[in-house]
């Protein structure tokens, strides 16, 4: 046999091995999308059992997450403020970081909360979207769709921070314009920067037996679900060291929660 036929042949087995191999993870992730269906469609019946009630495409994915651990990042925080204010002078004073420039001034402290007063006029804005959009990318943040809102000649930018592309719940951050201006910068953020020695990302249904259990046992009323979303709970000392902890955040007719992946459930809302 001729060393070409050889070869076509030895090209031939491979071509059907990863035939077979693909065939046989194709056919693997559509059972595990069936055995998914089925759990989540027992959950809403449950739900409803309990006078609950939830849709199924209310509910989304995982993705995998694991917590991570945080600590202040003094760099990454000068370059915001410059990002925002450029030159400026910054003083420090406890776990508080002050900058001061021609345009403003700002602070940020150990729980990852800042604020920007930005004098008016000093930074004027044609599209507020637009020119939001470009200080989250100068000031360092990734976060989800901005959300624009409206109301009494001031217009309001805000979104929620990533990381890895999955929500961090209570680490908002807002752009305020009046009158074409820049007037206010507000948030908070996480630095994350190590692994932490925390739990997975406990699955949607687990999750949800858990907000059931904590509804019945603290008597909270609730009769719809509204949104099941896979995200991260910020919680940090004011020192700065902390954690980011995967969970789900559900949101009800009664308001906000979250679910830790250790069954947890605590209220939660926009402040922070």
């Amino acid at each position: 046999m001729s060393v070409g036929r050889i070869k076509n042949l030895v090209i031939a087995a491979l071509i059907m091995i990863n035939l077979f191999l693909l065939l046989f993870f194709v056919w693997g992730r559509a059972g595990e999308i069936s055995a998914r269906r089925e759990v989540i469609e027992d959950i809403c019946v449950i739900m409803g059992n309990n006078g609950i009630v939830l849709e199924p495409s209310s509910i989304g994915g995982a993705g995998g997450l694991a917590s991570r651990g945080t600590s202040r990042d003094a760099a990454a925080e000068d370059a915001a403020a410059a990002a925002v204010l450029g030159n400026c002078e910054k003083t420090e004073s406890g776990s508080i970081s002050r900058y001061l420039g021609a345009r403003g001034s700002a602070s940020f402290n150990g729980r990852g909360e800042f604020v920007f007063e930005i004098y008016p006029g000093d930074a004027a804005a044609e599209s507020a979207e637009a020119h939001a959009r470009g200080l989250i990318k100068d000031m360092g943040l990734r976060t989800g769709a901005p959300d624009i809102k409206r109301s009494d000649g001031v217009t309001s930018v805000s979104a929620v921070c990533t990381f890895e592309g999955a929500p961090v719940f209570n680490c908002p951050v807002r752009f305020e314009y009046e009158d074409g201006s820049l007037i206010r910068v507000s948030g908070r953020r996480a630095y994350a920067a190590r692994d932490a020695a925390g739990e997975s990302i406990s699955g949607a249904a687990d999750a949800l037996l858990s907000f059931l259990a904590y509804v019945k046992g603290e008597g909270a009323p609730c009769g719809e679900i509204t949104q099941v979303e896979a995200g991260y709970q910020f919680n940090v000392s004011a020192a700065g060291d902390g954690e980011l902890s995967p969970g789900w955040r559900v949101d009800t007719d009664q308001g906000e929660f979250f679910v830790y992946s250790s069954g947890a459930v605590e209220r939660v809302g926009a402040a922070y």
